[in-house]
């Protein structure tokens, strides 16, 4: 075998197997189990996870994901940033759909971030991040949206491609709470900026869900 990329040296020994194969499987539309709704995953292009984003940025998030235990933790970003690359955006808002997540769910902070990625990618990760301090459901997800729109269009598309691989990748219908969130997300895009096509995919795998 050739030499081993930086992703897999970091990674412990033994701990690519399982999450970073499950995330390839993801992204070209393998491993899905029967009867499971038909989503963009299944439709992306057949390539692996590796070609997303720059070599840094996938190494940066399987260290973040490392004490992560369940497999969707480490697929999610990957198919945020593949959304992304697929929709021919620039490499910042790749690597912020990388990275989109890492202040929220891992133990990395935003100077970390800063000084590894720059202001920009740090800006838009920092917008889709939700305030924890903000009690009730409603209250902090109504608060992240309006945070989301008034980052500008880059944090708007970002968050579509992360509604679009979060909606895509469920088995079951939501919550009522969760699926309003999704809506909500999306119409208010939309009308700040406009219907695009990271949008109209959303909505695509909204109508996808199961019925209640």
């Amino acid at each position: 075998p050739g030499a081993r990329s930086s992703v897999d040296r970091a990674l412990p020994s033994g701990g690519r197997g399982r999450r970073f194969e499950s995330c390839r499987a993801c992204l070209c539309g393998r491993a899905r189990p029967p009867g499971a709704p038909t989503d963009y995953l299944a439709r992306m292009e057949q390539t692996a996870p590796g070609e997303v984003g720059t070599e840094a940025a996938r190494a940066f998030v399987n260290e973040a994901y490392r004490s992560r235990s369940e497999d969707e933790d480490i697929d999610h970003p990957f198919a945020v940033a593949r959304l992304l690359q697929n929709e021919g955006q620039p490499p910042v808002l790749v690597t912020a759909g990388l990275l989109h997540d890492v202040l929220e769910e891992t133990d990395v902070g935003a100077d970390e971030l800063r000084q590894r990625f720059g202001p920009e990618v740090t800006r838009i990760v920092e917008a889709l991040t939700q305030d924890p301090s903000i009690p009730g459901y409603e209250e902090r997800k109504a608060a992240l949206r309006r945070q989301i729109l008034d980052a500008g269009s880059d944090a708007a598309t970002v968050a579509l491609a992360d509604k679009a691989a979060k909606i895509g990748s469920l088995r079951s219908r939501p919550k009522g709470e969760q699926l309003e969130h999704y809506r909500a997300t999306i119409d208010g895009i939309e009308q700040r900026y406009g219907r695009r096509p990271l949008s109209e995919r959303a909505r695509a795998e909204l109508e996808r869900l199961p019925p209640a």
